[in-house]
């Protein structure tokens, strides 16, 4: 673990770094899907138990590596078994719970072909043919790799896109359960409260849906759900009855800062924390690529669907 930084000197994240964060899991887990059978849950455990190699892992400690709950990992298991990506072997006279998980050489193959096929996708949805965004996006994921240490030393290098993918679950996991514990609330909730606070006045909420590239079901549910603990208050515009406004109450504020402070500590804690300051630093440059390359396609998208008026 690098402690090069001091506590005051890691980045804070703000409502663009997690539409940034989205952007790249998304495409990392598309890449999975598109090219696998197995879920992000499923993979995370083919890599877990591939990183033990020939000492195998423990099935029951799986769950508390991965923040899997154990029914999760054991379907999981069974479903990695059947494909023959791994195996399970229980000491002669030992309790069947106490099977030990070894990746099979065909696991192994798995995880070299997906994670061949997630760099394909990473390089064919961001901007590569520029060098520098190139290289900043590479740099970010080489980082994103390297927040779990111990995976990243167990493969020596390989499999960088795939090790990111399952850093970034896990610290989805780590903050969700955060802002469940001390803030009362789920993840789109939160990021609503980041941004009405940068906003500092009421939005509409298809411009709000826009802005966080959320879709408008998730942002209203989040919005309902926050009305109810009075964070937020929904208003009405006289001029467009069908527009609807929010904006921050009082006591919106008070949880914005109990987000912002869960938000900064867990990725303190889960990210910042295990990296070197170059690494923390191509975190937050890849940010200002990924929200520039998917605004400049959604510009250019708008442009190709216009036409004449009849």
């Amino acid at each position: 673990m690098n402690m090069n930084q001091s506590n005051e000197s890691y980045p804070k994240l703000d409502s663009k770094y997690f539409i940034a964060f989205n952007l790249t899991h998304e495409t990392l887990k598309n890449g999975l899907s598109k090219n696998s059978s197995l879920n992000p849950a499923e993979y995370r455990l083919l890599l877990q138990i591939a990183a033990a190699k020939d000492g195998g892992v423990m099935q029951s400690e799986l769950s508390e590596l991965l923040l899997l709950k154990p029914n999760v990992i054991s379907q999981s298991l069974k479903i990695l078994e059947e494909l023959k990506l791994i195996e399970r072997i229980a000491p002669e006279g030992e309790d069947q719970r106490k099977r030990q998980v070894f990746i099979t050489e065909q696991g192994l193959k798995h995880i070299a072909s997906i994670d061949r096929r997630i760099v394909e996708d990473l390089y064919e949805n961001f901007p590569t043919q520029v060098d520098v965004y190139k290289h900043i996006l590479e740099e970010s994921i080489f980082a994103g790799a390297a927040i779990n240490s111990d995976l990243t030393e167990a493969f020596g290098g390989k499999y960088k896109s795939s090790l990111a993918l399952s850093a970034f679950e896990l610290y989805r996991k780590h903050l969700a359960l955060s802002l469940k514990q001390h803030c009362k609330c789920n993840l789109h909730e939160a990021r609503v409260l980041q941004r009405l606070s940068e906003l500092s006045e009421a939005v509409r909420l298809s411009e709000l849906s826009e802005q966080l590239i959320l879709n408008p079901v998730n942002i209203g549910r989040a919005v309902d759900s926050l009305a109810k603990k009075d964070a937020v208050t929904r208003l009405q515009s006289n001029r467009d009855k069908k527009a609807v406004y929010v904006v921050l109450t009082n006591e919106g504020e008070f949880l914005v800062d109990l987000v912002q402070n869960c938000v900064n500590s867990t990725a303190e804690e889960f990210i910042f924390k295990n990296l070197n300051s170059d690494q923390c630093q191509a975190i937050v440059d890849a940010e200002k690529v990924i929200l520039k390359n998917f605004n400049d396609k959604r510009r250019s998208d708008q442009l190709e669907s216009l036409r004449p008026i009849d």
